[in-house]
């Protein structure tokens, strides 16, 4: 797997002076256009969209993503640091895109630009970048599909993670067509993930609210939310507090709700 690090806010203007460092800034094309890092690249995360998991859209998919990072100029040694204003699910989709992709060095600013509290000057200039003939490697395990899951089920193989909200997840809201989850999938809560300041919660306290929500770390385990989101940020925690054999399901309850073919279940499980 890739080898994600958090980058403390200090280490921020280091950053910037290595030649061998590419920023990408995921927030808003208005918020980046009005100020941003030195020499940071802009990623719109919508790009990162993937609303079926047939062969067809994976591999569309997998076409439209080896073109954004080939467009950034990337190289495969090319340490990569991506950020939004905050530690958000935009950012982590992100880094959760370059991991799928293969790349080795990528760093998220732990906190985002929120956490700089204003220390580094913001610019309106955008790099000059030449694109490089970038080819991914990917990681096929880091992403679920809805077969994949399906399959799983069956043969009690995996273990299924829900980082939507509570009411999503009982079944009283939905945003797609059908209500409920996917059947033996626990609610894992989001908020859990970070610390007071913004920051990703350390590894020790991840640790602990994983065993207080009866989630293991030692079974492969997928991660759904409504659109990938909020679930990419969890597979962020998840590897930080040890767990090794994650993936996430991107395109999530945007497809499974709204496949009649697909199973589901309601309510409060028992035992929760």
């Amino acid at each position: 797997m890739s080898l994600i690090k958090l980058l403390p806010p200090s280490e921020t203007n280091a950053a910037l002076e290595d030649d061998n460092t590419i920023i990408i800034d995921v927030r808003s094309p208005e918020a980046y256009w009005a100020g941003h890092l030195p020499g940071a690249r802009h990623l719109n995360p919508a790009l990162l969209a993937l609303a079926r998991t047939d062969a067809a859209s994976i591999a569309t998919f997998n076409a439209l993503l080896a073109a954004l990072l080939s467009t950034f100029g990337l190289a495969c040694a090319t340490r990569v640091v991506i950020h939004g204003q905050k530690l958000d699910t935009e950012a982590a989709k992100a880094v959760w895109a370059l991991a799928y992709a293969g790349h080795d060095r990528i760093e998220i600013l732990d906190g985002g630009l929120d956490a700089l509290n204003g220390a580094i000057a913001l610019v309106k200039d955008a790099p000059a970048v030449r694109a490089t003939p970038y080819r991914p490697e990917f990681r096929p395990a880091l992403l679920a599909t809805a077969d994949g899951i399906l399959a799983g089920l069956k043969e009690n193989a995996i273990q299924l993670v829900d980082a939507r909200d509570p009411a999503d997840y009982r079944g009283d809201t939905s945003s797609a067509a059908r209500f409920g989850r996917i059947p033996g999938a626990r609610h894992w809560p989001v908020q859990d993930e970070l610390a007071h300041d913004g920051r990703l919660a350390s590894p020790d306290l991840l640790r602990q609210r994983l065993r207080e929500t009866g989630i293991g770390t030692d079974r492969p385990t997928v991660l759904y939310c409504g659109g990938g989101g909020r679930s990419a940020r969890s597979f962020l925690a998840f590897s930080a507090a040890g767990h090794q054999n994650v993936a996430v399901y991107l395109a999530s309850w945007r497809e499974w709700g709204n496949r009649d073919d697909l199973p589901l279940e309601t309510g409060i499980p028992v035992p929760l």
